[in-house]
């Protein structure tokens, strides 16, 4: 798990996969480039992020367990869930959604 408390952030350029992300509300996440994406799940563990995830990359969530995102994120790529459960908890949780969001079923 990585966790951005305290104002902490993260910089993603390429694929970063973490296991689950988590904060205080106060973390962020910078995706640097439009190929570059933010994997979370890698641990199977259960986690809530409600700091903010900007940039042109986007987010994925793998893995088996439960990611939840509640900030008012403004990422500008597609959005991917292959595996586990994300929580949409804002009506911005998503980001910009420009390029939609992909739900794959497995198993």
């Amino acid at each position: 798990m990585v966790g951005l408390f305290g104002g902490a952030s993260l910089v993603v350029d390429g694929v970063e996969t973490v296991g689950s992300l988590a904060d205080d509300g106060t973390g962020t996440v910078t995706i640097l480039s439009a190929p570059s994406f933010l994997v979370l799940g890698g641990d199977n563990t259960d986690a809530t992020y409600a700091g903010v995830i900007h940039g042109v990359g986007g987010v994925a969530k793998i893995g088996t367990g439960t990611q939840t995102l509640s900030g008012a994120n403004t990422y500008g790529n597609v959005t991917s869930v292959s595996g586990g459960v994300l929580v949409v908890a804002n009506d911005t949780a998503l980001g910009a959604d420009v390029l939609g969001t992909d739900v794959s079923a497995t198993g």
